[in-house]
């Protein structure tokens, strides 16, 4: 469902499709008020559109913003930001990526809300 709206939104040209480079992605993501109750439409239409993403279980997506030096993935559940990190990029694995700095991570009293 989400692929169908993502395809249909970039055919009538509301996805931004140009590519943030490395400083940009930082600035716009070390900023949780950028980003911490917007879904990930909006977020795109903001900072351009993610690399990469993967659909996991129970509604978690991880979408990734890839760059010669940069990997950063951040962490949606129901098209809720959950956290953000940095990993290696040169760690290309699907699952337990070495970690290089959480830029944010939702609360846990607020997980729920």
């Amino acid at each position: 469902m989400l692929l169908k709206a993502l395809i249909k939104a970039l055919i009538q040209g509301s996805i931004n499709t140009t590519k943030a480079d490395k400083e940009a992605l930082l600035d716009f993501f070390r900023n949780p008020d950028n980003f911490a109750d917007k879904d990930i439409e909006t977020i795109t239409q903001t900072i351009g559109r993610w690399d990469c993403y993967d659909d996991w279980d129970r509604g978690r997506v991880p979408y990734e913003w890839r760059r010669k030096d940069l990997r950063l993935v951040v962490m949606t559940h129901s098209g809720r930001v959950n956290s953000v990190y940095l990993l290696n990029p040169n760690d290309l694995s699907r699952f337990d990526s070495a970690l290089v700095e959480t830029l944010w991570e939702r609360p846990s009293d607020d997980s729920e809300k």
